[in-house]
């Protein structure tokens, strides 16, 4: 099912993915004596401020999913992205910042409650759940899965956390079948957008119908294949078509997002694209390929493209050593904490994290890097303010 119009590109992407797993293993023993072996309990949050927050949270998805007619079409959604985000209303682009601090703290809740260390009502598992359901929501506004899918990964960011570290793999049997069980729904979830959105287009995909044809249960978990198949051809293709062999950018495309972001809400006060990096005439979107008229621009292209356009080849090994160095040292200095009691705390260490995680779409250090910053902020914020007024009564 693989297109394989330039397969040289193909061993190059796995050999610098190769090379990125290999760094990390590497990396793995430094400064391991450090790392708090218990769990890290996350307390930037209160209840009245989760349940807050949540509810706000919630009531932007369904106000932005009544905005958009109320339609499980996701077909029809995907076909009008563009009018879709660009007609949504600022306040709810900075609620969906909220999913990043409230689902990795919801996901370390989960594990005190399936560990026994806590107990909680059903009122309270209940919003426990509401970021993702949120999420869900969002998903569907634009028919995608991205979304859903990275809010179901920060939950385990805050499951991860809240976990001992331990040889004895006894200790998280108990935890096995939950994340089974939910890992099987994420990929059937993935595996029904995709096929919703093939249908609505007719574009029926080869993958799909091989397998499911082969086997009808194979066949629900074909979404993920999908996606790599996205990744390998989107690379080939931008490798040829949106690097330049001979201008390297020397990190003015990996780094982009620390000099391209924007003061909040400068549109309204009419200075929307004031930039340092549109100043200096650097500006860099790392989506431009999207541009309906490359073959299949709606592929992914990888982070690992950005790194190509800015050291080549050969010094893309070195860029490499560098990103994992600094995500291994950021992943440290949160793992040798036993409390995190600001949400800003998590900042650098899911800034990297995230660049890694969605390393097979876009390099999110080439985006804005204070996007993600204000959903820490404003969670911090209403913790404060919860607790002033807290304080005068």
């Amino acid at each position: 099912f693989l297109y394989e119009p330039y397969p040289q590109y193909i061993n190059e992407l796995n050999i610098l993915i190769a090379f990125t797993a290999l760094c990390f293993i590497l990396l793995t023993k430094h400064k391991y004596k450090k790392v708090n072996q218990g769990p890290i309990r996350l307390s930037f949050c209160t209840k009245d401020t989760f349940r807050l927050l949540t509810t706000l949270f919630l009531f932007a998805a369904i106000v932005d999913f009544i905005r958009l007619g109320g339609s499980f079409n996701v077909g029809g959604a995907r076909q009008n992205l563009a009018e879709i985000t660009a007609g949504r209303p600022t306040w709810i682009g900075y609620c969906q910042l909220l999913s990043l601090p409230l689902s990795m703290y919801a996901g370390a809740k989960f594990v005190s409650i399936l560990s026994k260390q806590i107990r909680v009502s059903l009122f309270d598992g209940v919003f426990l759940c509401l970021p993702l359901v949120a999420n869900l929501v969002f998903s569907l506004n634009v028919g995608g899965r991205v979304d859903f899918v990275y809010a179901f990964a920060q939950y385990l960011i805050g499951f991860s956390l809240g976990l001992p570290i331990s040889s004895k793999l006894s200790i998280y049997k108990k935890y096995l079948k939950y994340l089974l069980f939910s890992g099987i729904f994420l990929v059937l979830f993935i595996s029904a957008v995709g096929k919703a959105r093939s249908e609505f287009t007719g574009n029926d995909s080869a993958a799909r119908i091989y397998f499911e044809e082969m086997n009808p249960i194979v066949g629900a978990l074909y979404g993920p294949v999908e996606y790599i198949i996205a990744s390998y051809n989107g690379y080939q293709l931008r490798r040829v078509d949106a690097v330049e062999e001979d201008g390297l950018g020397y990190g003015r495309y990996t780094f982009n997002g620390f000099i391209n972001w924007n003061i909040p809400f400068a549109g309204t006060m009419g200075i929307k694209n004031a930039s340092i990096a549109k100043a200096l005439d650097i500006y860099y979107d790392n989506q431009e390929t999207y541009d309906y008229k490359r073959e299949l621009f709606y592929t992914t292209h990888s982070c690992y493209l950005t790194i190509i356009k800015d050291y080549g080849f050969k010094g893309a090994f070195l860029c490499i050593i560098f990103l994992t160095y600094l995500a291994h040292y950021f992943f440290i200095l949160i793992q040798t904490k036993h409390v995190i009691k600001h949400a800003c705390q998590l900042y650098f260490f899911f800034l990297f994290w995230n660049y890694w995680a969605k390393s097979n779409f876009y390099g999110t250090l080439s985006s804005t890097v204070l996007i993600p910053l204000y959903g820490f902020i404003i969670c911090d914020l209403f913790r404060f303010i919860i607790n002033v007024i807290r304080k005068r009564n």
